[in-house]
């Protein structure tokens, strides 16, 4: 591709697919309470979303907490937050339709 001083220019882009099956798994995951102190609830679409592991981490990327899953309650996880000091973590969610992420504050 050349501009019109007709120097040669490369452009280069990547795109990214989203099925509907993911957007949708991000619309109806949800946590609360947030901020949190004691406990958070996070909960899914259990129709259509199998989630496989949580965890819990801080600013520095470390995992702070990695709870078991709960087999009797998929859709929905209580997680027991009241070791983490106050701050900012993530909330990551490792599914069968990708990854959720959420951010989550402990006060």
């Amino acid at each position: 591709m050349t501009n019109t001083c007709g120097e040669a220019s490369i452009k280069s882009f990547r795109l990214n697919q989203i099925g509907l099956g993911e957007v949708y798994a991000q619309a109806t995951f949800t946590m609360y309470p947030n901020p949190a102190s004691e406990a958070v609830v996070l909960e899914w679409d259990a129709t259509l979303i199998k989630a496989s592991n949580i965890d819990i981490i801080d600013v520095s990327g470390k995992v702070m907490l990695n709870p078991a899953m709960d087999s009797q309650t998929q859709g929905q996880q209580t997680v027991n937050v009241s070791a983490l000091a106050e701050g900012y973590y993530m909330v990551r969610i490792t599914t069968n339709k990708g990854v959720i992420k959420r951010k989550l504050i402990i006060r």
